[in-house]
């Protein structure tokens, strides 16, 4: 699979104010699939794309990603995923915030530009039930890990975080 375009975030403020940086460049994935028998495949590839953001208004990334399938009759599939993320931010520059008195506390940002590593990975096992009921079981980890934070006062907000889910759904299929 090869996929080639052209992506813009389109960001523009309200009443005329400066317009922040827009994402405006080339967007691609490259995906390579091998499948080993009928129910067992790999997946490989690599994307670079961006995403809306709140703070920057944009973020562009590079991913890198792997994922594995393994059919165990018509009773279950397997499937086990990574990837990783090299996320880069647009400029952004955090306004002063009330502190409620009337005054205003500035907001300080560690570094203009903003990028954060986040790594993920899954692992789920899907069961055939009946022909129209299955049940799902996963377990999903996601970790960023980035250096950005920002300072109000003497209060640090950093942006790192690690994510662990397990999950377990019963699927109606139609």
């Amino acid at each position: 699979l090869a996929r080639v375009g052209y992506g813009n975030s389109l960001l523009q403020r309200p009443g005329g104010q400066a317009q922040p940086k827009d994402f405006s460049s080339v967007i691609a994935q490259l995906q390579g699939t091998y499948r080993f028998t009928p129910r067992t495949v790999l997946h490989l590839g690599g994307e670079r794309n961006f995403n809306t953001a709140a703070f920057g208004g944009y973020y562009e990334y590079f991913r890198a990603y792997l994922a594995f399938e393994q059919g165990i009759g018509d009773v279950v599939l397997l499937h086990l995923d990574a990837r990783y993320d090299h996320r880069q931010f647009g400029f952004w520059d955090p306004p002063d915030v009330s502190d409620g008195t009337g005054g205003f506390t500035a907001v300080r940002q560690s570094h203009d530009n903003r990028w954060d590593d986040v790594l993920s990975a899954g692992l789920m096992a899907d069961f055939h039930v009946s022909r129209i009921f299955g049940l799902t079981l996963g377990y999903r980890f996601e970790g960023a890990f980035s250096e950005f934070h920002t300072t109000a006062s003497t209060l640090d907000t950093f942006t790192e975080y690690m994510d662990h889910r397990v999950y377990l759904t019963l699927n109606l299929r139609y």
